[in-house]
């Protein structure tokens, strides 16, 4: 019998927005090399869990292991390599093209100026989400579903260990859903 490692543990984790509790003593374990969809109603918290998982919202108690690391103590380079993150909704503000929006998931590798390296690998994502005929146009000129389908290939440039995507399909028409999965 074979060790199953864990890709996330998450150990009596509770969170609150002000006086409202949304999550309450959670315990978990996200096996590595799986998928696991979270499922639950509107507002149960799956989002903010996931918020929470990437680092973006602190949490009151509990405990965090990512790939062997206590959450808490990972710097934001650190974590940009272990864990992606696709949030529900993006708002663009400027106008981007395609390619720099996707070069910006190589941010926890650049240190300066993006390497060779680093614009192969967006090439690839793109190609590889179908988007390279969007690689010039820009982000806030898209539809919805071509802006999602940039931040999915913003967040596989990244190449992380962990995906955390939050309704990753849900602006896509059927074709890109069933690409994307």
């Amino acid at each position: 019998m074979g060790v199953i490692m864990m890709a996330v543990l998450i150990n009596n984790l509770s969170f609150s927005y002000s006086n409202q509790q949304v999550l309450n003593n959670i315990s978990v374990e996200f096996e590595k090399e799986k998928m696991t969809v979270i499922l639950g109603r509107n507002g149960s918290g799956k989002s903010t869990l996931l918020r929470i998982m990437s680092g973006l919202l602190k949490f009151r108690s509990g405990r965090i292991i990512a790939e062997g690391h206590d959450l808490t103590s990972l710097s934001l380079r650190k974590r940009a390599r272990i864990i992606g993150f696709l949030a529900q909704k993006h708002k663009a503000v400027f106008p981007f093209s395609v390619y720099e929006v996707v070069l910006t998931g190589r941010v926890g590798f650049v240190n300066h100026t993006p390497s060779s390296k680093d614009r192969d690998v967006v090439d690839k994502v793109l190609a590889k989400t179908g988007i390279m005929h969007l690689r010039n146009r820009y982000y806030t000129e898209l539809s919805g579903g071509e802006q999602q389908l940039v931040m999915i290939s913003r967040v596989l440039a990244q190449e992380p260990n962990i995906l955390l995507l939050d309704e990753p399909t849900s602006s896509l028409d059927f074709y890109n859903q069933n690409h994307i999965l």
